[in-house]
């Protein structure tokens, strides 16, 4: 795993937008498919099975809208949420972050 901000990133995935400051999530498929946003979240959703079958129902064009608030608004209280929860980020031992 790169990190996003990082040289082996930027080298492979050039025409990404590589500052952190404005990235949210961002995913790359396979095939070089890329996700951003509330899009990228749903992505992980799905590649999680026991997340799968939500993901699907966050996807259809009627919900995709609710789903993308609801995400953003919880991004945007990630922190507030883990200490409320009393959750400790780790570090990332891969990307040294």
């Amino acid at each position: 795993m790169n990190p996003l901000g990082g040289t082996a990133a930027r080298a492979r995935f050039p025409t990404l937008d590589h500052d952190l400051s404005r990235v949210d999530v961002t995913v790359v498929g396979p095939r070089g498919e890329v996700w951003r946003g509330a899009e990228a979240w749903l992505m992980c959703m799905w590649a999680t099975y026991a997340w799968r079958g939500l993901a699907l129902e966050l996807a259809t064009p009627t919900r995709m809208r609710r789903a993308r608030q609801l995400i953003e608004t919880l991004s945007a209280q990630r922190q507030r949420i883990s200490a409320a929860l009393r959750l400790r980020g780790e570090e990332c031992e891969t990307c040294g972050a």
